[in-house]
């Protein structure tokens, strides 16, 4: 799997976010760190994290608690691009809020 940590600013500061991208499934998996409470269920440790990732339905779909599905391999390799130049941006404007939107 591999790791991604990036800094975004998703609500009123910018914080460390993680994801974890599964490339061994077709299409690729997102995964967000959680509190696992079971099997099925997590629950995240950022919720504005969840909501944005839900904002990205063009891109992904949830498939389980703090889980998304990309719609494809390229789209996952546009998310990853996506994130590493976000946090350029934000690290060059800190107070700038990041989009809910990839466009």
């Amino acid at each position: 799997m591999e790791s991604i940590k990036v800094i975004l600013r998703l609500t009123d500061t910018p914080e460390e976010y993680s994801f974890r991208i599964d490339r061994r499934q077709n299409p690729p998996v997102l995964h967000i760190p959680g509190d696992y409470q079971g099997p099925d269920v997590c629950i995240p440790c950022k919720p504005e994290q969840v909501k944005w990732l839900n904002g990205l339905s063009h891109l992904m779909k949830p498939r389980w608690d703090c889980q998304w599905e990309f719609t494809a391999v390229e789209t996952c390799r546009e998310f990853t691009r996506y994130l590493k130049e976000m946090e350029i941006k934000q690290k060059a404007d800190p107070d700038k809020q990041i989009p809910g939107n990839i466009s």
